[in-house]
């Protein structure tokens, strides 16, 4: 694997690093159904001693082959690129980055419908949706733009900086790397200056990943983390909010703007451009300090 890094675990063996840049192969051994459309796939690092090696907030790339639709050189009825070979998507895993010997990813699938604009699916969940235990994924990693480095220090937008009240806004799959974050923050007992407030958004409450752990974080520390959900569609037992993300929900859930605020989004292009992008301007956010994961 070439020069790799070192952690050394008290006095037992050394753990090393899995990801050094290259293409690596890693094996799915288990497959859980959370959801109508979401699975936790763990995936073995190949030897028991290996930490995946991933910093916060960034990302690992899948590879798989390119996918045939429905319709020779169309995906979900639009022209698709049939000349390359292969695809690739990136994902952000759950586990801790102490886990050793696996890796963990929970899985929004989009998979083929029988009519509608998505007659063929996702083009990487179709094949993650048809992988077994045993199968091998070809991966690399890390890649993104950003970095939590600690104590509330943060690399995005090509500089380092450091922010202690954190809003973070996700949309549906895009909660991963936010939950990476929070987790590495609240289980570490150095990071006592900073907040966590996290807005939450899906279609609907079955739809809502991890709901059960980052309900258990916000009981276990009030007062360091702070989350709050909105769905689009809602039944009459629902007491959160309804509807699309916007300016009161922010307002109501996030940290206000400050030179010690910064705000952190994930989600589909669609919710940002319309959605997250002008509530956060218009309540005044310093948009330097407003960065995608």
């Amino acid at each position: 694997m070439g020069i790799m890094d070192w952690i050394f675990n008290g006095s037992g063996p050394k753990v090393e690093k899995f990801l050094d840049g290259s293409r690596q192969k890693i094996t799915l051994i288990s497959k859980q159904t959370l959801s109508r459309d979401s699975y936790l796939l763990r995936f073995d690092l190949n030897n028991p001693n290996y930490v995946l090696g991933l910093p916060i907030v960034k990302h690992i790339r899948f590879y798989c082959p390119n996918q045939t639709g429905k319709v020779e050189g169309y995906w979900n009825g639009k022209p698709t690129d049939t000349t390359s070979t292969e695809i690739s998507r990136k994902y952000t895993p759950i586990s801790k980055q102490s886990d050793k010997g696996y890796v963990d990813f929970v899985i929004k699938m989009y998979l083929p419908m029988e009519d509608g604009p998505y007659v063929d699916g996702g083009k990487m969940s179709r094949y993650l949706h048809n992988l077994t235990i045993g199968d091998e994924l070809e991966i690399d990693g890390p890649v993104g733009m950003s970095e939590y480095l600690g104590k509330g220090k943060f690399f995005s937008k090509g500089h380092e900086f450091s922010r202690f009240k954190i809003g973070m806004i996700a949309g549906g799959s895009g909660i991963t790397p936010f939950y990476q974050l929070i987790q590495a923050i609240l289980n570490d007992p150095s990071e006592d200056n900073v907040t966590l407030s996290l807005l939450y958004a899906n279609q609907s409450e079955n739809d809502i990943l991890l709901k059960e752990e980052l309900d258990t974080f916000q009981k276990l520390h009030p007062d360091k983390f702070k989350v709050a959900y909105t769905v689009d569609k809602a039944d009459n037992k629902w007491q959160q909010y309804v509807g699309y993300v916007n300016e009161k929900m922010i307002s109501e859930t996030l940290p206000a703007p400050s030179d010690d605020t910064a705000i952190f989004f994930c989600g589909p292009p669609p919710m940002v451009e319309k959605a997250i992008m002008p509530s956060v301007r218009n309540l005044g956010y310093n948009m330097d300090y407003v960065m995608k994961l």
